[in-house]
């Protein structure tokens, strides 16, 4: 055995010069090697023949002294780096199914590692005697306890639980864990006031039963209080109008209450509803002592450019009396997130103004429904 693995290692290395001569491609046998692939017992015995620039390997696979051997067919081949690599299936009979091995060996000692198609690995020791021991190699021909790691792969459950038990865990060797169920008295549940669904069995889905035509889907709680949406502001400050303009009154002096979470902003003298609704609106608002003739008029607007409501008055100049206060009301549908505010007009070709009132002047906002 010596004097063959010595003939292999020389040819392995005069392997690349004898391919310079085209009659040295004859098939040439080298004699026959054992390894074992540890830490199994399986020991692998091949006929080692060089054909060309590679060697054809042939042999058994002893199954560890089984009754039956597994046939070993392959190739090795010298690699760039100096060391020999394997290529082999072995076939365990009677209806096997093939496991192929990738081995590599160095040219010192002619020993190295190997891996299978299942995973495993381990040292590839080049062995003249019987091998060194250990548990048999798992085959791919019969996947029982005995072919599986148990430490990787979770055995068949094989584990059963009594009456009034299920399982709660599985063991990694398929034994389970049981633990008791659960009982109850429950047959059916039936939609009461208010919702529908129901059953005796299966899912029983229940859902509240909603009237009327709203979009919303929630149901509220007993104790919830409807939207109060309320807002006004009293008195005013003096404003100057010019004429023939448009003017926004942003001179309120005082929020006298904003409940229901609508948005005041005092620079733009606007409201913003916070839901959707009928809304009253109302505003006073005191002119000047008129010193021209005139036409003057107060403006609900929604959202800047809309005019819900309009109340114009003319006066004579010198007429002091002439109607200075001036009261818009009007009921209409906002939505949410729509703004309101107050404005004023007068046509003098002159100018006029809104003086300070801080007792009638308003502007107020109220949800109706």
């Amino acid at each position: 055995m010596i004097g063959r693995a010595v003939a292999f290692l020389v040819l392995t290395i005069v392997l690349g010069a004898g391919m310079l001569w085209p009659g040295r491609a004859a098939a040439q046998p080298l004699g026959t090697f054992r390894w074992q692939t540890q830490p199994f017992c399986n020991v692998v015995a091949v006929a080692v023949t060089q054909v060309g620039g590679t060697y054809r390997i042939e042999g058994t696979d002893d199954q560890c002294g089984a009754a039956t051997q597994a046939s070993v067919i392959g190739m090795a081949f010298p690699n760039p780096n100096g060391s020999i690599g394997f290529g082999f299936t072995v076939v365990a009979t009677p209806g096997g199914v093939p496991l192929a091995v990738e081995a590599t060996v160095s040219l010192a000692g002619l020993s190295g590692t190997w891996r299978d198609s299942a995973g495993r690995t381990g040292p590839f020791v080049f062995t003249p005697g019987a091998g060194s021991g250990g548990p048999v190699r798992p085959t791919t021909a019969a996947l029982g306890t005995s072919a599986i790691d148990t430490a990787q792969v979770q055995q068949r459950v094989a584990g059963t639980c009594p009456a009034g038990q299920a399982m709660r865990t599985v063991n990694q060797d398929g034994s389970v864990v049981c633990a008791p169920v659960g009982t109850g008295t429950l047959t059916g549940v039936t939609a009461g006031a208010g919702l529908t669904g129901g059953g005796s069995s299966g899912v029983v889905p229940l859902a509240v039963a909603f009237a009327g035509s709203g979009a919303a889907t929630t149901a509220a709680r007993s104790d919830h209080v409807h939207a109060n949406v309320q807002f006004q502001v009293q008195g005013h400050g003096a404003l100057a109008v010019p004429d023939t303009t448009l003017t926004t009154v942003n001179t309120w002096t005082s929020v006298l209450y904003n409940e229901g979470g609508g948005i005041y902003t005092p620079a733009a003298g606007t409201y913003t509803v916070p839901i959707t609704g009928l809304y009253l609106i109302t505003t006073s608002v005191f002119w000047n002592d008129f010193t021209t003739t005139l036409g003057f008029g107060t403006f609900i607007q929604r959202n800047g450019t809309d005019q819900l409501a309009t109340t114009f008055g003319a006066a004579v100049a010198g007429q002091a009396t002439n109607g200075r206060g001036q009261h818009v009301s009007t009921v209409f549908r906002l939505n949410q997130g729509d703004t309101v505010r107050v404005g004023v007009f007068q046509g003098s070709s002159a100018s006029a103004a809104l003086v300070p009132n801080q007792t009638a002047g308003n502007f107020a906002v109220t949800l109706l429904r």
